[in-house]
């Protein structure tokens, strides 16, 4: 039992501040995603109060889209301080955006002349 107290110490004394510091600086990171998210969407809003927007579409869609995109990133870039491997995830986050804006352009009517 002492022994398994004593490897429990030396771990936390070698890792456990490198650890907390971690976590710390992703809190730090998701809190400032937050905070830039909010204001980025506040943006979007007043410069599309500016813009006729079509009825059909609601106001806060593209203010909503811009925050969650900068908030996404935010949480990615809190999962990489963390230890998280981020590169195959930034890989399948490319193939979907590819996979969402083919059918776009495929459907757009300026698609029919090329």
């Amino acid at each position: 039992m002492e022994e398994i107290q004593k490897n429990v110490l030396k771990f936390l004394t070698e890792y456990g501040f490198q650890i907390i510091f971690q976590i710390i600086g992703a809190v730090i990171i998701l809190l400032a995603g937050g905070w830039l998210a909010r204001w980025i969407g506040r943006v979007a809003d007043q410069w599309l109060e500016k813009k006729h927007i079509e009825p059909p579409m609601p106001a806060c869609l593209p203010p909503g889209c811009c925050g969650c995109l900068v908030f996404g990133l935010a949480a990615v870039l809190a999962l990489e301080k963390c230890g998280v491997p981020i590169a195959p995830m930034v890989a399948g986050i490319g193939v979907a955006g590819v996979a969402l804006g083919w059918p776009r352009k495929a459907c757009s009517p300026t698609s029919l002349l090329d």
